[in-house]
């Protein structure tokens, strides 16, 4: 079993996971392996998306806000 994620946060992943790790869980799926890849952006850097409204600039408030969250 391969499963691809690309999001903002893992907390997003972990809805996303849950079904297919119940149902190994109770033996409906059997995968001779797991394998799991992750891309979410580094927050450290400047980002395009999200912006602020008035000018499209980057928000240092939100990354840091982004961090505490994650």
């Amino acid at each position: 079993m391969t499963i691809d994620f690309a999001g903002f946060s893992g907390e997003t992943l972990a809805g996303v996971i849950q079904e297919p790790l119940d149902k190994i869980r109770i033996g409906r799926l059997r995968p001779d392996s797991i394998h799991v890849r992750i891309l979410v952006p580094d927050t450290t850097v400047l980002m395009a998306i999200p912006c602020q409204v008035d000018d499209l600039a980057d928000s240092p408030e939100f990354r840091s806000y982004f961090d505490r969250l994650c």
